[in-house]
């Protein structure tokens, strides 16, 4: 008995092993039981295991973000970390999983799902062209309408339903249609739909502008079109109580429609196609792919059968749309009803703080307030219910709950509690607020200094105090504190901030604004001290030196002093200094260099040049009784005396250089001084104009400049730029008496004759032309081996367009380089020496000396070949469509095999579907300076290239072995060959430089 169950078993289980794997071979259907198994195997083995990565890697990025309380907070905060190339491993790795899911169960009903999975593991990479591929697969080949077609098939094959037992199709007056009929009614259906979604589409979108508008002028909110409402109005039972056949047809596919919802439903198995929209809608945001995106979003809003699940998760995604596009005012709308659909808590309070910052910024003082008040009862994050109590104390005042002094008194009782001590900078960041608010400013700028003297751990919260402290000084016209503030804006700025454009730019043009305020400033101080006598200047430079004594001792004294009540609201603490080990270095006054320096002067201006010996406060030295000692100490002979006032005349002469500068004595000094200072004064007020289009400020410097120094080299630019700027203030009579002035005073000028003649200018400009297109021939000619020629036109350039034309300086070197071609090495080297004498400070005397320097290196060499060497931009040429490789530059004695390995390890962890296959090769000729070169291949174009890059950049410590020096450089293939055929690399970090990190 016991071998017949044993048989029966061993059977049972070989037959369901069977039917596991067993088809229909009529449809190619798998059975029940296999149905069960590929779906329980795909669902509960690799699609979970990759879900799990999923999920944890989410999490991962959402704790390694830093929220930025200043500025509006993002939606997803996962999407703005600095380095998603960290997560790749992980993500590559659930891709993986879900892709030999889909190849070993093609047939289960998780496919669909392991598609989004994988869109999804793309999105967080940031690599979004993939995640659009994969998510647009899924939703064409998994919609609904493809799944209904597929189950009429399957149950056509079945037997459920046959041909001869449907009934045709049928018209109104119940004729039977024919295929083309068929096609043309499906596609006026089709166009129906279409025109119902555009219609939601444009309705939503009025609505939601009607909402803000009625929000702004504060009135009611005007009602819902009917269009909008997620349920459909019942349809009014016809007439007629006889059906036509059209109506049974439409009845019968009705029922159809519920028997296989009923089915769905009892199956438990949401299809992934209405997730994957919604990802497909957040990719095409991030591709600022804004109509695709809004159009994919609206479909899903206007679809009757979206998951309630995907409707929660798409109001915070339109939320997050109208703040990309900064539709600050339509994302109201989307965010209250996130709040009302979100079921997580940490999701709900992260949405009513975005939503009271959208209050805030609108001025909406009142509902603000109750926003932050809703988070700060509700969050669990303390740092995110310190930020809304912070913004609840600001918004309390505003709203008309209290005052200024309440706020600000309510904000200094929250900088004293300890538990606020890390969040010191954004208290004082926020006093500021309520002080510029309150319109006091000197008070705003105090506290911002005091956010950044509290700042450090907290980024974000740097950049803005620095920012604002720029931008306020930028109002007040005071241009060095604003260049400095915005310099330290920009070294702690995030790369991806909307305004690091802007504070580059502004950063940029006041560089040579703060340079030349610098020199007036500086030539200034130094001629009114000119005019005071040397007993005067030994007076000041020895109170200065008396007020740094006391304050270096008041630090000193403060420095050890402790403090047991934290820092004032007027001094904040001052960071510990620490040693290299990292413990806090004593303040003693031995270990201060500064402190030994002055402490030997005051000693010499007391005692003299002294022998370091024993009894050198004694004149003699025999003399061994205390009453010699006194009396010695008491005696000072002639010389010695001479010898203490000429040590204490240079010592004053030294202080007098220290404290004041070189302040100038002569009449020469002082005239260089004046030169200097009217050609700051002049470059200033063009700097004010062509820069900032500050043309009061322009007004101010240059009148200013002609009324202190008359006549000076400057005189016609200068009068040129004052008609211009009182032109651009439309002060017409003051325009007129400076276009007089040049008329009258140079008529033969260049400025005369454009504003004598409209036409002029476009004259000039076309003779500019012109020199450009000559040069480019005769450089033309000199690429193509005809050096006589192009000698020739590089020396009749100056007969044609005169010896100082804009490009002399570039015809004076090709000529040498033909030269050299015509009449060798000697004539070769005069000529560039001629070219390094005639114009200096140019970039064709740096190349004129670089060719030189290559002649005394290794020997004559053509100038035809040189030139590659001195004119980068001819060598390379940027292409940003190209295929492109990436070249990791080493010394020729680098361990290659430890180096590979490293970037295979790399490679492995961040770019293991990309293929990235990696050769090596030597460079150069002569082994002392030929370099190693690991070659990385390929990439599609000079994106995909940077993208690497810049992975590579933010997680260096992976991808080469610790100390190895090395350079990395995307090239593109045209350029990678350049580099084969020269044998160097030389010249192309710049060009990488210039085109690829700017």
């Amino acid at each position: 008995m016991k071998r017949v169950l044993y048989a029966l078993s061993v059977m049972a289980i070989a037959l369901m092993i069977e039917s596991c794997v067993a088809v229909k071979s009529s449809s190619k259907e798998l059975s029940g039981l296999g149905k069960v198994y590929h779906n329980t195997t795909a669902q509960y083995n690799g699609y979970f295991n990759a879900n799990e990565i999923l999920e944890a890697t989410m999490l991962t990025m959402d704790q390694q973000y830093k929220d930025n309380y200043t500025q509006i907070l993002a939606v997803y905060p996962y999407m703005g970390i600095d380095n998603p190339k960290a997560a790749a491993p992980e993500l590559d790795e659930a891709v993986k999983k879900v892709t030999k899911v889909a190849a070993l169960h093609p047939k289960s009903d998780w496919v669909d799902d392991c598609y989004l999975l994988a869109g999804k593991a793309h999105f967080l990479k940031q690599d979004f062209e993939t995640a659009e591929q994969t998510l647009r697969y899924l939703t064409v080949e998994y919609s609904p309408e493809k799944a209904r077609l597929k189950k009429a098939v399957q149950r056509n094959a079945s037997g459920r339903t046959t041909s001869s037992s449907r009934p045709p199709a049928v018209d109104a007056d119940g004729n039977v249609l024919s295929a083309k009929e068929k096609a043309k009614v499906r596609k006026k259906l089709q166009k129906d739909k279409e025109k119902q979604t555009k219609k939601v589409a444009q309705a939503r979108k009025k609505y939601n502008a009607d909402v803000a508008k009625a929000r702004k002028q504060g009135r009611p909110l005007p009602p819902k079109p009917e269009i909008l409402n997620k349920t459909k109005t019942a349809t009014p039972s016809t007439t007629s109580t006889t059906k036509t056949p059209a109506q049974i047809q439409k009845e019968k596919a009705r029922k159809e429609a519920e028997e296989a919802k009923r089915e769905e439903d009892f199956l438990k198995k949401k299809p992934a196609y209405y997730e994957g929209v919604l990802w497909l809608g957040r990719t095409l945001i991030e591709r600022e792919n804004e109509d695709l995106a809004f159009r994919s979003l609206t479909q899903l809003e206007s679809d009757k059968n979206t998951p309630d699940k995907v409707r929660a998760e798409l109001a915070p995604l339109l939320a997050h749309f109208y703040i990309q596009k900064k539709q600050y005012e339509e994302a109201i709308k989307p965010l209250e009803e996130a709040v009302e659909l979100a079921d997580n808590p940490k999701s709900k309070a992260r949405y009513n703080f975005i939503l009271a910052q959208l209050h805030q910024r609108a001025s909406r003082w009142n509902e603000a307030y109750a926003g932050f008040e809703k988070v700060a009862s509700s969050s669990v994050n303390y740092e995110m219910q310190f930020n809304a109590r912070l913004n609840m104390a600001q918004n309390s005042w505003l709203s008309g709950k209290g005052s200024a002094e309440s706020a600000t008194a309510q904000l200094e009782r929250m900088l004293k509690d300890q538990k606020n001590q890390e969040y010191r900078d954004r208290i004082y960041y926020a006093l500021a607020n309520v002080a510029l608010k309150n319109n006091d400013r000197p008070t705003a700028i105090k506290y911002l200094t005091l956010s950044v003297r509290s700042g450090g751990s907290n980024p974000a919260q740097v950049t803005e105090s620095y920012y604002t402290l720029a931008q306020l000084y930028f109002d007040e016209e005071k241009f060095i504190p604003t260049k400095n503030y915005l310099d330290s804006t920009l070294t702690v700025m995030d790369k991806k901030d909307d305004r690091l454009k802007t504070a580059t730019t502004l950063r940029d043009n006041l560089v040579d604004i703060a340079k030349n305020l610098s020199i007036i400033q500086v030539q200034d101080s130094l001629l009114l001290l000119s005019a005071l006598s040397d007993a005067d200047l030994k007076k000041r430079a020895a109170k200065m030196k008396k007020d740094e004594d006391e304050k270096r001792i008041r630090d000193l004294e403060n420095a050890k002093a402790p403090s047991n009540n934290g820092p004032t609201l007027g001094a904040p603490t001052a960071r510990p200094l620490l040693s290299a080990g990292g413990q806090q270095a004593e303040l003693f006054w031995a270990y201060e260099d500064k402190e030994l320096k002055q402490g030997k002067r005051d000693f010499q201006r007391s005692w003299g040049e002294r022998t370091l010996e024993d009894n050198w406060r004694r004149s003699q030295k025999q003399g061994g009784n205390n009453a010699n000692e006194t009396a010695s100490t008491q005696e000072e002979t002639p010389a010695a005396a001479a010898a203490t006032a000429n040590t204490n005349n240079a010592d004053d002469a030294n202080d007098v250089a220290t404290y004041l500068g070189p302040v100038p004595r002569t009449d020469a000094e002082r005239r260089s001084a004046e030169i200097k200072l009217i050609d700051a004064m002049y470059k200033l007020g063009v700097l004010y104009y062509d820069k900032l289009e500050n043309f009061p400020k322009t007004v101010s410097i240059l009148e200013g400049l002609n009324n202190r120094f008359g006549r000076h080299n400057f005189e016609l630019n200068s009068w040129y730029y004052l008609y211009l700027a009182h032109t651009k203030l439309n002060q017409t009579e003051k325009a007129k008496v400076y276009y007089d002035k040049i008329v009258v005073g140079y008529p033969t000028s260049t400025f005369a004759r454009v504003l004598q003649d409209p036409n002029y200018a476009a004259e000039f400009l076309n003779e500019e032309r012109k020199v450009n297109v000559y040069y480019d021939e005769a450089y033309a000619a000199f690429k193509n081996g005809k050096y006589p020629e192009a000698f020739q036109m590089a020396t009749n350039s100056k007969v044609r367009f005169g010896a100082e034309n804009k490009l002399a300086s570039r015809f004076a070197l090709l000529a040498a380089l033909c030269t050299g071609n015509i009449q060798g090495k000697e004539a070769y080297v005069s000529a560039l020496n001629e070219v390094i004498a005639r114009y200096p400070n140019s970039e064709e005397q740096k190349r004129a000396k670089e060719i030189l320097r290559l002649l005394g290196a290794s020997g004559a060499q053509l100038p035809g070949d040189e030139e590659r060497t001195i004119d980068e931009s001819q060598r390379f040429r940027p292409d940003e469509n190209a295929i492109h490789f990436i070249l990791v530059v080493f010394e020729s004695n680098t361990n290659l095999d430890a180096a590979k390995a490293k970037i295979s390890d790399y490679n492995r962890n961040y770019h293991k579907l990309d293929k990235v296959t990696i050769t090596n090769l030597f460079l150069g000729d002569d082994e002392k300076t030929r370099k190693l070169l690991v070659i990385l291949r390929r990439f599609e174009n000079k994106a995909a290239a940077m993208k690497y890059y810049d992975g590579v950049m933010k997680n260096r410590n992976e991808f080469m072995v610790s100390g190895m020096e090395y350079q990395l450089l995307p090239i593109s293939m045209d350029n990678y060959r350049s580099v084969l055929r020269d044998k160097t690399v030389d010249g192309y970090g710049e060009f990488f430089e210039a085109n690829y990190l700017k």
